[in-house]
């Protein structure tokens, strides 16, 4: 029975292959943006078959009808005619035709492929021509070679640097000692392993803390000094301990 239904409709294909094929207007009618996209999911193996079992009459109708120009083979048209047109279930489908439900699925997938693969591309050729045009960029050349940019760009930062150099004012790093001291310095030593420059003489000035120098012989006085002190007063001590012992 399904072989018959099948050849029929084959047959009657042929009746609309001068039919223009589907537009973006049309499109709109039939599916909706939220349509295409369920379609696209399962076409991924995103989702089962059942998620696009209502879209099916639609889709059958417009494929055979050479508004959707799919290149089917003649096992997925006729998977296609039952399911879509014929409302038949996978595991009618699988008797009928004597292969294995996997197998009917597959089948079915791929036909599904081509059809979202047009839809799709009819929705991106419809959106494409909303876009505006780029405008064509015209290459002009430089005022001004990459050397002479690049020579004008130090030559600013040098001005700039000595700019800044003059407002600050730093007299304490500054050499001391002229040109003359320089050169008469340098000439004068074989080997520039030092160089030394003469010191400007400045006023003198009073020291604020004074320092007190003590001699050798001072020093030694004190010591000496303290020494035979100390040695009185021992040999006194002696001397009235033993006094007081003899009165006893």
């Amino acid at each position: 029975m399904c072989g018959t239904g099948v050849a029929a409709v084959l047959t009657e294909r042929r009746v609309f292959l001068n039919d223009p094929a589907l537009t973006k207007e049309e499109m709109d009618v039939w599916f909706t943006p939220y349509d295409l996209k369920r379609l696209e999911s399962y076409a991924r193996n995103l989702v089962d078959y059942h998620v696009i079992m209502d879209m099916l009459p639609n889709i059958a109708h417009l494929v055979f009808m050479q508004k959707i120009p799919a290149e089917l083979s003649m096992l997925q048209s006729s998977i296609l005619i039952g399911i879509g047109l014929q409302y038949k279930s996978v595991t009618q489908l699988e008797i009928e035709l004597g292969i294995k439900s996997s197998q009917v699925l597959s089948h079915f997938n791929k036909a599904t492929r081509k059809i979202s693969a047009f839809l799709m591309s009819l929705q991106d050729t419809a959106i494409s021509a909303t876009l505006p045009k780029p405008k064509a960029i015209e290459m002009v050349p430089l005022a001004q070679s990459l050397d002479e940019e690049l020579a004008d760009s130090a030559s600013e930062l040098a001005s700039q640097k000595s700019e800044l150099m003059a407002s600050l004012a730093l007299p304490e790093y500054a050499i001391k000692g002229t040109d003359e001291d320089w050169d008469a310095e340098i000439k004068s030593k074989k080997v520039l392993s030092t160089v030394s420059i003469k010191k400007r003489k400045e006023p003198d000035t009073p020291s604020k803390t004074p320092t007190a120098k003590w001699s050798k012989g001072q020093h030694d006085g004190k010591k000496g000094g303290g020494s035979s002190g100390d040695r009185h007063k021992g040999g006194h001590h002696k001397g009235g301990s033993k006094g007081g012992h003899k009165h006893k």
